[in-house]
């Protein structure tokens, strides 16, 4: 994938495939090590079906969802109306490429699992993500140890953690890997996690 059209073309094309809409659980690892402190503003990248905006809202969260499937959007659009009016209003989807928004808000927590081994310009990517932390605000990212069919590459924790310093953010929960539960992750892939934070350093 070699410009941004074509990588949304690319993920527009899978969210249509019917079995990418079915309702999944939360990764294991982001139940298990994701955890937002009360009061937290969230932002999900990488959305998919608005799993974890449901969860984190209901727990009190305003939560922000960024997705590049038009059809994941439609699929969260039409399940949120499930949801009890007042976790429903603490959250917002927005279907398109978090490369070319603009953000109106900073966040205390950035959620990004399993995306930056799809992305043209990680590093850029990450930098972006830096940039629209509160101070103290932490950074939740996780890549696939191995590259699967639809990665454009594999993302080493080298890589990683240059670019997490890169833009700012000091590493405070060093790399570990997280390995899947069946009745959490349907690929049974193992997981690098690593949490960021910004202004550790101040």
């Amino acid at each position: 994938l070699q410009s941004l059209e074509a990588y949304s073309e690319f993920f527009n094309a899978a969210a249509n495939i019917p079995m990418n809409q079915r309702t999944v659980s939360q990764r294991f690892y982001i139940v298990a090590h994701f955890r937002p402190r009360p009061g937290d503003v969230i932002l999900d990248i990488g959305a998919y079906l608005g799993n974890n905006l449901r969860r984190y809202a209901e727990d009190g969260h305003d939560i922000d969802g960024v997705e590049v499937g038009q059809a994941y959007c439609d699929v969260w659009r039409k399940r949120s109306k499930e949801m009890k009016p007042e976790a429903r209003a603490r959250t917002r989807m927005f279907c398109g490429r978090f490369e070319e928004g603009e953000a109106d808000r900073r966040y205390d927590q950035i959620l990004c699992a399993e995306v930056l081994e799809h992305v043209i310009d990680p590093k850029g990517f990450v930098a972006k993500m830096a940039s629209i932390l509160s101070p103290g605000g932490r950074l939740f990212l996780t890549t696939p140890k191995v590259k699967l069919r639809t990665s454009v590459r594999e993302v080493g924790t080298k890589d990683l953690r240059q670019w997490i310093e890169e833009a700012g953010l000091d590493v405070v929960i060093p790399m570990f890997v997280a390995l899947p539960r069946k009745e959490y992750d349907s690929l049974g892939v193992p997981n690098w996690i690593c949490i960021a934070q910004k202004g550790v350093r101040s």
